[in-house]
């Protein structure tokens, strides 16, 4: 049998040693990684404040357009964006994601530049996107004091709604018909204004999916200013 002197069992200790230090790190799962991005520094925001969501029209032939829209007094929010990320170049400037699922029951249809009615046209649908936005920041969102952020981006949204809508401020003219039978991805963009004070703070966004076809272009609105409180995880 063979007997490991001292010095050989002290090389053997400083080669296994050796080795540990050069060995591969070890490799995060999808799902520890993908857990990792979506809650360690991401913002959960709850608050209140008003929304407006609705359907806008646009005939391609001459441009006669229709907007009918759900219009709330009181609104209560839930938001969620992703940890952001910056770049090593401009400190002040990065990118999160903005996620939004929602649905609309539209009854008030616009007569005249800013003047809403119940004419009888209705449109109900939901829809969800979500859009990587470029943001300009002043502050730090992880910190406690001022913070503000101007973000605006473009991505994807699923939408599917029906009803009726008439594409004048003329309340003679003949109803289009409103009917997407099936939720198909398509562009969704957005734009965000958020400033807030240590957790408290006001944000104004304006998003959703948009598309068209050979006769009209169609595009799913939602606009919302709400004060609100962040937990930043």
């Amino acid at each position: 049998m063979q007997v490991s002197t001292p010095q050989s069992l002290v090389a053997g200790i400083l080669l296994f040693s050796s080795s540990l230090a050069h060995a591969e790190p070890i490799e995060e799962s999808f799902s520890e990684v993908l857990w990792d991005y979506m809650v360690n520094g991401a913002t959960l925001t709850i608050g209140m404040g008003v929304r407006q969501m609705g359907i806008k029209v646009i005939r391609t032939s001459d441009k006669a357009e229709g907007t009918i829209v759900q219009r709330n007094e009181e609104a209560y929010f839930i938001s969620y964006s992703t940890r952001p990320g910056y770049f090593r170049a401009h400190p002040n400037v990065g990118y999160t994601f903005k996620f939004n699922l929602s649905s609309f029951d539209a009854d008030q249809q616009e007569v005249a530049k800013d003047v809403y009615e119940d004419i009888g046209t209705r449109a109900s649908g939901n829809f969800f996107y979500v859009v990587p936005t470029l943001f300009y920041e002043w502050g730090n969102y992880l910190k406690t004091g001022f913070f503000t952020r101007l973000g605006i981006g473009v991505g994807l949204g699923i939408t599917k709604f029906s009803g009726d809508i008439i594409l004048t401020e003329s309340i003679d003219q003949p109803r289009l018909d409103l009917n997407s039978e099936r939720s198909e991805l398509r562009v969704a963009s957005g734009v965000i204004l958020e400033t807030r004070w240590n957790h408290w703070g006001l944000s104004v966004s304006v998003a959703g999916p948009s598309f068209e076809n050979d006769d009209y272009e169609v595009q799913v609105q939602d606009t919302a200013i709400h004060l609100g409180y962040s937990f930043v995880f």
